[in-house]
């Protein structure tokens, strides 16, 4: 797995750009960073949640105006996918917990459709239970078992957005949702970094992310990819 620094930034850097645009757009939480973790996770969490009040305000509401659902089988694919990959990897006996999933949304939506509210439900539980209480630098196959899974059906979910767009002209904003969802991504990447030097100052210990918190200014952040 890759630390955080590679997640936040890129392998090659490819991220760059958008965490200095993020951090840019957002002053108020760069400054909070180092003077005031507490008060920048906080920040940042406020944020995130802004960014997802958007989402579902200029994508997701107007594709359920319209009716959009997202196909079972489209979701059930993408699972089946991911169950392959971890079949063959040291993570084999996790493909189980994803097959259980797959029987679980086939039995709930019989119908062949999720409901886009039903689905998103679904995503951020996945999510909030692989993100929740995460170490920095360590984390559990189970936690990245459910990010895998929020993510592979977030990709169905998407792929429904994008061709209602594309069947509704100015009525969905499918840039919008490519350009929220990499903005919150970022900030996703982000928090746990200031998290850990949060919770590490509680215990009186040093934070292992500071060197990272460091490097994201205008003038040290390319250079410290």
């Amino acid at each position: 797995q890759y630390g955080p620094r590679i997640k936040l930034f890129g392998k090659k850097g490819e991220n760059v750009p958008r965490v200095q645009q993020a951090l840019k757009e957002q002053p108020d939480i760069k400054d909070a960073m180092d003077a005031d973790p507490k008060l920048a996770s906080n920040l940042i969490q406020k944020h995130i949640d802004n960014v997802d009040d958007q989402l579902d305000s200029t994508v997701y509401q107007p594709a359920m105006a319209v009716g959009a659902e997202v196909p079972t089988g489209r979701v059930v694919q993408n699972l089946e996918n991911l169950q392959k990959e971890y079949s063959t990897t040291a993570e084999e006996p996790l493909a189980g917990a994803i097959a259980e999933k797959i029987e679980r949304i086939r039995k709930k939506w019989k119908g062949g459709f999720i409901p886009i509210k039903e689905l998103r439900k679904e995503i951020t539980a996945e999510q909030g239970s692989g993100y929740a209480g995460s170490a920095l630098f360590d984390v559990s196959v189970k936690k990245q078992l459910a990010r895998d899974i929020g993510s592979s059906m977030r990709d169905a979910l998407h792929s429904e957005i994008n061709r209602v767009a594309a069947a509704n002209p100015g009525l969905v904003n499918a840039k919008g949702l490519a350009t929220l969802n990499d903005e919150m991504s970022t900030w996703l990447r982000i928090q746990p970094i200031i998290d850990e030097r949060l919770g590490r100052a509680a215990a009186g210990t040093p934070a292992a992310g500071d060197a990272i918190i460091k490097s994201l200014s205008p003038r040290n952040i390319a250079r410290n990819v």
